[in-house]
């Protein structure tokens, strides 16, 4: 960005996707650090201090249990993940702009096959939906979790 100093930039949106797992909750998780409405609060004034004047998108997906307790090792096809907030332009904070469903809802995170290629321990964990095929391909078994979990609920279509 040569020639372009910061106090010309502005960006509208910011798509968080908290490190892409959409799990973490909008005004509703009490944990430290699993909330994207305190997260867009303590970014903002950061991005504005250096000249960005900056609002978001935030996705919500999968976040629509927020009763249980987080850690970091819940993040590949969370068993107690439903999904969240639908996608809409009333939000709760001026900051956020929309609220999205970035993920597809059946997209597994990754396997939890310890023999593939691309295994990661975390898909294995006690917290994640098994048995889980490759990231990025379709897992039935989630997909209907999600609906069971959503919150809010989602009305069944005809």
């Amino acid at each position: 960005m040569s020639g372009i100093s910061s106090s010309h930039l502005c960006f509208r949106n910011i798509v968080l996707t908290t490190a892409g797992s959409n799990y973490n909750g909008l005004g509703n998780q009490p944990q430290e650090g699993y909330d994207d409405l305190v997260y867009v609060r303590n970014l903002q004034p950061l991005l504005a201090a250096k000249g960005i004047n900056a609002h978001f998108i935030v996705d919500q997906g999968r976040s629509g249990n927020q009763n249980y307790t987080r850690n970091g090792g819940d993040w590949c096809n969370n068993k107690r993940a439903g999904f969240g907030i639908l996608p809409t332009t009333k939000t709760p904070d001026p900051l956020i702009d929309a609220i999205v469903w970035a993920k597809n809802g059946g997209e597994a995170d990754g396997t939890s096959d310890p023999t593939a290629l691309r295994f990661d321990q975390a898909c294995a964990s006690e917290f994640s939906l098994q048995p889980a095929p490759e990231a990025g391909t379709w897992f039935q078994a989630y997909f209907e979790q999600l609906m069971v979990n959503a919150n809010p609920k989602i009305p069944k279509l005809l």
